[in-house]
């Protein structure tokens, strides 16, 4: 049997990583998992962000920097208590399904940062669960790329850059590697 294989997505904030996402489950019902996409102000200034789970297609806000949420704190965000709760139930619900499509799904995790690596918050419990999983696709900023890449040893890993340049070519590429 081969390999699971795990894209890790990194990039500079606003390069197009959560928008290559959300190509990709555009693509094919086989991207499940979650996604985190901006939430923005009226002037088009982005204000927070989104947890949309591709299961169930469920959405709900996860952090804000212009609320008190209630939840852990890092950065300019506040993050909701109950939107981490939720967003780690759809992905522990996913993690732990045995797969039974014709294609092997590949699950998304958009993003894994400082709060879940550094502080054991947010998507943290769900981590573990990685190396025993099938395909991922794991979002990531560039600093944590190593980090992230420990996380799931047994896993054939690719690497990919999203530039603002790049973010609306990479999906089909990606997607032929899945393959």
């Amino acid at each position: 049997m081969k390999a699971p294989r795990a894209v890790i997505l990194t990039g500079e904030r606003g390069s197009g990583k959560t928008m290559l996402c959300l190509a990709l489950a555009a693509l094919s019902p086989r991207y499940i998992g979650l996604v985190s996409p901006s939430l923005l102000d009226r002037a088009g200034n982005r204000v927070g962000f989104a947890a949309r789970c591709l299961a169930t297609g469920g959405e709900w806000v996860l952090g804000r920097s212009d609320a008190e949420l209630g939840g852990p704190r890092f950065g300019r965000f506040s993050f909701s208590s109950a939107g981490i709760v939720r967003a780690v139930d759809c992905l522990r619900g996913i993690l732990s399904s045995p797969p039974g499509a014709a294609l092997e799904p590949v699950v998304i995790v958009d993003e894994i940062g400082p709060l879940e690596l550094d502080h054991g918050e947010g998507l943290a419990p769900v981590l573990p669960l990685l190396a025993g999983s099938g395909h991922l696709l794991l979002v990531v900023r560039p600093s944590l790329v190593d980090r992230v890449e420990a996380l799931v040893p047994r896993h054939e890993r690719r690497i990919i850059e999203v530039t603002p340049e790049n973010r609306t070519t990479l999906a089909s590429a990606i997607d032929g590697w899945f393959m």
